[in-house]
């Protein structure tokens, strides 16, 4: 019995918690959003968009990882096993 190939599961996510702090507030500080912010308002919301997001990528980079979930596994796993029984009582008859 030859196992599927089974199916993967991709997640992207930011390590948020190994964020240097001192360094990220650092870097928002030397920011144009703190140097020279804009006076209308559709204009600082996107230089705080800008700066936030370049700040947060620099930081805490998006990362992907892939893995195959233990239920494709678990189910698998049940099937081979009923199989194995069927074979064996079909040896004993």
């Amino acid at each position: 019995m030859k196992k599927p190939a089974a199916p993967k599961k991709t997640v992207t996510f930011r390590k948020f918690k190994d964020i240097d702090l001192a360094s990220f507030k650092e870097d928002i500080m030397r920011s144009t959003l703190f140097k020279t912010p804009s006076d209308d308002i559709h204009a600082l919301v996107e230089q705080y968009n800008t700066t936030l997001s370049e700040n947060v990528d620099k930081h805490a980079p998006l990362k992907t990882s892939c893995f195959h979930p233990t239920e494709y596994h678990m189910v698998y796993r049940r099937n081979k096993t009923k199989k194995k029984c069927e074979r064996r009582k079909a040896m004993d008859v």
